[in-house]
């Protein structure tokens, strides 16, 4: 691809966007065809690697990038099912923490198990030598150090400690740039 083109696009972040929703699919479509029938994308994606197992809801929510009441209407339908459970955090009283069930821990190894399948798709399909430079590609990618701290145009893009890049808040982004 020339220079030129990739300045166009397509943009890495949509190509890595369109795989992502590309393995995805293939891990859902697996673990509704294992029985899980009563779980929507949104519910599995609390699934992601590393699992909600013994997190705050808010942190949960923070890494899933939607709103404490979306992740709380989540919760309630994983812990009606029998998914989860809420117990109180020995670390603070007020705060809630996420357990797997019997039932979340089998739901967590089918999900597993259906994400090395997929990973096991791409290296039949491009090979052990391109999918580990991808893998290792990614890994700088998301290397902390890349962008932490930094944020030269004002995007609110700046690094999260443990959890990759993420977005600020506009009202957080607004209070940096005003202390700049």
């Amino acid at each position: 691809m020339s220079s030129a083109k990739s300045q166009d696009g397509p943009w890495i972040g949509g190509l890595l966007r369109l795989a992502w929703e590309r393995v995805r699919e293939r891990i859902d479509n697996g673990v509704r065809e294992a029985g899980y029938d009563d779980l929507n994308p949104a519910h599995l994606a609390l699934f992601r690697y590393d699992g909600p197992d013994g997190q705050r809801p808010s942190r949960i929510a923070d890494q899933m990038r939607i709103t404490k009441q979306s992740l709380n209407d989540l919760l309630r339908h994983l812990e009606h099912t029998g998914y989860v459970e809420l117990v109180p955090d020995p670390a603070d009283s007020r705060a809630r923490l996420v357990r797997l069930t019997p039932r979340g821990r089998r739901l967590h190894a089918v999900l597993s198990m259906h994400a090395r399948n997929a990973e096991q798709l791409l290296l039949d399909a491009i090979g052990k030598g391109p999918l580990e430079q991808f893998r290792q590609t990614l890994l700088a990618i998301n290397d902390e150090s890349l962008l932490q701290s930094r944020d030269p145009d004002g995007a609110g893009v700046v690094s999260n400690p443990g959890s990759g890049l993420r977005r600020q808040s506009r009202r957080a982004s607004r209070s940096s740039r005003a202390r700049s």
